[in-house]
């Protein structure tokens, strides 16, 4: 009849294994040209928007499985509070969520300074011009539409991740 604590080591390894994986965990210190420390990141982090939980781990999966860091969120409120913590490489987010929707989430991205860079991909069953022209005159770099093409996506990504790089070593 008393409490008492019960570990499950399964989940205990698995959290450490996440925490592991995490970037603030994962980073090297390097010296530039100038002899400033940098942090270097040693997978690129990409942050998956989306209120649909399959959706989330479907993405997350594809993604781990091509060497990238993940964070999820379920709408852009819960985004705007994780970016707090850390700034990820890339963003993926779905248009229709509660809370904050993909629209309301990219303008805020957009009109903050220390956020405005990171290249960010509509991902969407709402497919139509009014949708994808709006959400490119808010600043979207890519819109794709859902399902998304795996290999088409991780080209993109790749892509924007190699012009950000570029532009970080000039």
């Amino acid at each position: 009849g008393t409490l008492g604590i019960i570990v499950n080591p399964v989940l205990l390894i698995e959290h450490w294994r996440k925490k592991k994986k995490n970037p603030k965990w994962s980073t090297q210190t390097q010296m530039n040209s100038d002899g400033v420390s940098l942090q270097i990141k040693e997978k690129p982090q990409i942050m998956v928007i989306d209120d649909s939980i399959t959706v989330r781990k479907s993405t997350e999966k594809v993604l781990e499985n091509a060497g990238f860091e993940i964070v999820l969120a379920k709408h852009g409120s819960e985004a705007l509070e994780l970016l707090q913590q850390d700034k990820p490489d890339l963003i993926l987010c779905d248009i229709e969520m509660p809370v904050m929707d993909g629209f309301d989430f990219l303008r805020n991205l957009r009109n903050n300074d220390k956020y405005s860079a990171i290249p960010i991909f509509m991902i969407t069953s709402r497919t139509a011009d009014k949708h994808r022209n709006y959400a490119m005159q808010l600043g979207a770099n890519e819109f794709l539409g859902k399902p998304f093409q795996e290999k088409q996506l991780l080209a993109l990504i790749k892509e924007y991740l190699k012009k950000a790089n570029d532009l970080i070593e000039k």
